[in-house]
C-alpha cells in the first residue's frame, strides 16, 4: 500500500502502541509474576471498565486529575486487560484456578517473552479485524471524538458485563467485544500519540 507523505501510516502507528504496550506487560509480569490470573474473567472486565470510567471522568474535569496515572496509561492498561481477558475467553477460564500455586509453573507465565509472543498472537488478531474495517470505514475513527473512543470502550464493556451475567454467557460474543477494545484503546493510543 502506497500512502501520501501526509497520510499516517496506520499500520506502523498500531505496531508500535502494541509494541509498547507488549513490553509494559512482559515488565510487569517480570515484576509481579502471573498475578492478574487470580482474577476472574468478570474482575478482569471490571478492570478496564473502571480505566474506561476514570479518562471519561477526567475528559469532563475542569482542573488537572489528582492520581497520576495519565489518559495514555489508562489505555494502555485497558488494551492489556483485553488481551488477559481473551486469553480467559480462549481457555474457558472464566473462574479462579483451582490451585493459585500452579499458576507459577504454567510455562507461559513463567517466562514473560513467551507471554509475550502470546500477547502478539492476540493483538494480530485484532490488527486483521482493524485491517479489514479500515478497508471498508475508511479509517472513519480518525474523525471521532476522543470523547467517542472512551465510549466505544465503555459500551463494549458493559455488554460484556451483561453476557457473562448470564448462565451460559455466549464466549463468541464476549470475545469479539474484547476485539474491539483492544482497537479502540490502539485507536485512542495513536491518536494520543499524534
Amino acid at each position: 500500500m502506497t500512502t501520501e507523505p501526509d497520510t499516517p501510516d496506520t499500520g506502523a502507528q498500531y505496531a508500535a502502541v502494541i509494541d509498547h504496550c507488549r513490553r509494559l506487560f512482559e515488565t510487569k509480569l517480570a515484576q509481579y509474576g502471573p498475578a492478574w490470573r487470580m482474577f476472574r474473567l468478570v474482575s478482569v472486565v471490571d478492570q478496564i471498565y473502571i480505566k474506561a470510567r476514570r479518562i471519561r471522568q477526567i475528559e469532563g474535569m475542569s482542573g488537572a486529575p489528582r492520581v497520576a496515572d495519565s489518559i495514555e496509561d489508562e489505555y494502555a492498561g485497558i488494551l492489556n486487560y483485553a488481551v488477559m481477558s481473551i486469553w480467559h475467553v480462549e481457555t474457558g477460564d472464566l473462574d479462579l484456578p483451582e490451585d493459585p500455586d500452579d499458576l507459577a509453573f504454567e510455562p507461559m507465565w513463567s517466562d514473560p517473552v513467551a507471554a509475550g509472543r502470546r500477547f502478539l498472537e492476540v493483538t494480530d488478531r485484532a490488527a486483521a479485524l482493524l485491517a479489514a474495517k479500515n478497508h471498508d470505514y475508511g479509517e472513519a475513527w480518525r474523525d471521532m471524538a476522543m470523547e467517542s473512543l472512551t465510549d466505544e470502550v465503555l459500551s463494549r464493556t458493559v455488554r460484556i458485563k451483561s453476557l457473562l451475567a448470564t448462565d451460559l454467557p455466549d464466549l463468541r460474543r464476549v470475545d469479539s467485544q474484547l476485539v474491539d477494545v483492544i482497537n479502540y484503546a490502539a485507536f485512542a493510543l495513536v491518536r494520543l500519540r499524534d
